[in-house]
């Protein structure tokens, strides 16, 4: 595409009008070993899309010959009529997201809390 010969492609895709609203990488080690590194994407949903699915979004990254590629999976899925804010992981290590709907804040941790 004309314009863009200098830009950096995007890694990884979400469903359209899935509004992604926040992203945090997980760099502790209370949740396995798999999870070190790994983006985490609040899914918000759409107002004009009402089916779209809200939750929270995992994108495992890998190296590609000197760029990186994204798998996306779902890490959590919300229920209908939820709608996540953005997250982030707490000193804690546990993951921490808002739900604009239901005004909560849950904390979401790996195993069983200390």
């Amino acid at each position: 595409m004309p314009g863009c010969e200098d830009t950096i492609p995007a890694v990884s895709f979400f469903e359209a009008h899935s509004s992604a609203d926040g992203l945090d990488f997980f760099d502790g080690t209370t949740f396995p070993a798999e999870y070190q590194g790994n983006a985490f994407g609040s899914i918000f949903g759409s107002w004009l899309k009402p089916n779209v699915q809200t939750g929270i979004q995992r994108v495992v990254l890998s190296e590609d010959g000197g760029n990186y590629r994204g798998q996306t999976s779902w890490f959590v899925r919300f229920p209908q009529g939820s709608m996540p804010l953005p997250l982030l992981f707490g000193p804690d290590d546990a993951l921490y997201v808002g739900d604009y709907i239901h005004d909560a804040i849950y904390r979401i941790s790996y195993g069983m809390p200390k």
